[in-house]
Order: structure tokens, then C-alpha cells, then sequence
């Protein structure tokens, strides 16, 4: 039998070090660890590259150190943000939130943006990546984990999410996944008058409530929007 990694143990914890970019520690987290290790110390090791520097388990060690106890590591050379991502991906424990943090530290200029246009407009990370990149699927949330992103257009992502956001004076779900799509769908029509439907929800707010679809919504929305008028417009649902 071959001696790959060999474990080591310290009680050093000055020795180690967080490696720039990762992402923020997680208090929740740590306090679900740390009442998991005083029931039960099982002695996962934590991997560190030549610097030290932690490549998995900052939250063990966080709490390993707050409660004084050993240390059990591996180094492995040569390991750097990009080993953290992958593992951190097949482990499915980062959220786009972590994955935005780690990038913002780094510096990376989309993601200072992301981070931005997510702080004022509040919407949640998967309708923010609809209104930067102009759809969102699957693909485009492993694109912001693999540090890829790039915003097609950051003046009419804003634009958007204002005409969005001034239905809220007649409507508290505009935030809602299926309510953006909704709105980003009937924005793409060119007969499509935001300002219309503005004016027609100032007197019939009572007929839009939460709904569980874009299709859902978008019926409402016509309805709105074709009440007492000659130019009536047809919504794909």
C-alpha cells in the first residue's frame, strides 16, 4: 500500500491561514458544526496547500480552534482558488451568494457589479442573472460559479428592473421569480406599454395577486392590461 497524503495533527493554529477569495465563514454553519464536534469529535482532516493556506474545511477549523482542539491536516502543493471552487462544486455547499463574495474579494469587476446592481434593486440571484444577462437558465448559474459571468447590458438590466419595480405601488410580489419573467416577457413585445399597464394596475390592483407561474401572470396581466381599451394585446402564455 502507497503512501499518497500522509495526515498530519497540530494544535498551531497559527500555522494556517484563509486563502484570499474564499468564501465568507457562515455563523449558522459554525454553530451547527461546532454542536456536531462536542458530541462527537470524528477526526475529518482539512486540506491546506505548501502556504497553509486552506484549501477545504475553513469552518472545521474555525471551530476546531475555538474549542482547542487538534488540528488534523493534509497538504497538498500547488492547490489555489480555482481546487477551492471545484471541490466546494461537487460538495454542492457554496451557494451564487459564496460564489459572488469569493469573486468580489478577488476583484473580478462583473461580479463587483453583480453585487451592486443586487444590492439596490434587491432581487434574489437568480432573477438578478435574468435581468443582467437577459435569460437565466442553468447554464448561466454555472457560468457565475466558474467565475465566467458577464453582463450583457447594465443599463437596460437597470432599466428594467425600475419598470419592474414601479408596479410595486400596486403590487407587493413584484420580486417574485414568475412575476419578473412575467414583466421581462411582455417587455420584449413591441406593442407592449409598461406605462399602460401602470396606469390600468392604479385601478385594478385587486385583480393581480401571487401567483405560481409566469403563465399565470401573464393572463392577469392581459386581462389589466386590455380592460376598456381598443388596443388590445396578446400575451403568450
Amino acid at each position: 500500500m502507497n503512501l499518497i497524503n500522509q495526515v498530519y495533527e497540530t494544535k498551531d493554529y497559527d500555522l494556517f491561514k484563509f486563502i484570499h477569495g474564499n468564501r465568507n465563514v457562515n455563523n449558522l454553519q459554525l454553530d451547527r458544526l461546532e454542536k456536531s464536534i462536542s458530541e462527537q469529535y470524528i477526526q475529518v482532516p482539512i486540506i491546506v496547500n505548501e502556504k497553509y493556506e486552506i484549501i477545504d474545511g475553513q469552518h472545521r477549523f474555525t471551530v476546531l480552534k475555538s474549542l482547542k482542539k487538534p488540528i488534523y491536516f493534509i497538504k497538498v502543493d500547488g492547490l489555489g482558488m480555482s481546487e477551492v471552487h471545484r471541490l466546494n462544486t461537487i460538495n454542492k455547499n457554496w451557494t451564487l451568494e459564496d460564489y459572488m463574495n469569493s469573486y468580489c474579494n478577488k476583484g473580478l469587476s462583473e461580479y463587483l457589479k453583480f453585487k451592486a446592481f443586487k444590492d439596490r434593486y434587491k432581487f434574489s440571484y437568480a432573477e438578478c442573472l435574468k435581468l443582467l444577462v437577459d435569460h437565466a437558465n442553468t447554464n448561466n448559474q454555472e457560468k457565475f460559479r466558474q467565475g465566467k459571468f458577464k453582463i450583457k447590458s447594465l443599463e437596460y438590466a437597470e432599466h428594467n428592473a425600475q419598470i419592474i419595480l414601479s408596479y410595486e405601488k400596486y403590487y407587493d410580489g413584484v420580486r417574485r421569480r414568475c412575476f419578473v419573467a412575467a414583466i421581462l416577457d411582455c417587455l420584449k413585445l413591441k406593442d407592449f406599454k409598461h406605462r399602460t399597464l401602470l396606469k390600468k394596475m392604479s385601478y385594478q390592483s385587486q385583480k393581480i395577486s401571487h401567483q405560481s407561474s409566469k403563465e399565470d401572470y401573464l393572463r392577469i396581466i392581459e386581462k389589466i392590461y386590455n380592460f376598456n381599451t381598443k388596443n388590445k394585446i396578446r400575451l403568450n402564455y
